[in-house]
């Protein structure tokens, strides 16, 4: 009889055992239950972003400056390639480069016509512009503005330009220099 009654009291416990085990699982899969339907009957809702942009710019960005280098004797000519500008606008209908010569320093016994002597050309233009090769020109005169590129619409475009000057046996002993200032215009 006592083999029975402790056979009864640990089969009592085993099974007290397996109802409080199934008591916590049903309680966790209550519980997840309940996140589930909780998380199902949340809220959302969106935002926009938004800003403004007021009015179109025009960035240009031009080359330090250039030594052309040094003459030992007339009829040479010094140049400079590869100087490059970048310029980048947001303007709908693009832009306008403008180049002119504002200003030049020259020896006090120089007497000729610095312009004359002096050329510039775009080598290459890419990007927002059509791709072209210019040719050398002459500046007519100070403060008259000639055309570098146009574009007629935003983006980014290089112009790589060149620089030359011949020397004559007007160049007298003495530093040179021309000031070049480009425009950017919006169209």
């Amino acid at each position: 009889m006592v083999a029975l009654g402790a056979k009864t009291k640990n089969h009592h416990q085993e099974v007290c055992l397996k109802v409080k085990r199934l008591i916590i699982v049903t309680l966790l899969l209550v519980g997840v239950m309940l996140i589930g339907a909780l998380a199902e009957n949340g809220d959302s809702g969106k935002t926009a972003i938004s800003w403004e942009v007021n009015g179109c710019w025009v960035r240009l960005t031009v080359h330090p400056d250039v030594h052309l280098g040094t003459f030992t004797g007339p009829d040479q000519t010094l140049e400079s390639t590869g100087n490059e500008l970048m310029l980048v606008t947001n303007c709908p209908n693009g832009y306008v480069l403008d180049v002119q010569a504002t200003d030049a320093k020259t020896p006090p016994a120089f007497t000729g016509d610095i312009l004359e002597d002096f050329e510039w050309k775009v080598e290459r233009a890419w990007g927002n512009v059509d791709e072209y090769q210019g040719d050398y020109t002459r500046f007519p005169g100070f403060n008259q503005r000639l055309k570098v590129g146009v574009a007629d619409k935003p983006g980014e475009a290089h112009y790589s330009m060149a620089y030359r000057y011949t020397s004559d046996s007007e160049d007298v002993p003495g530093s040179y220099s021309i000031t070049l200032v480009y425009t950017a215009t919006s169209q």
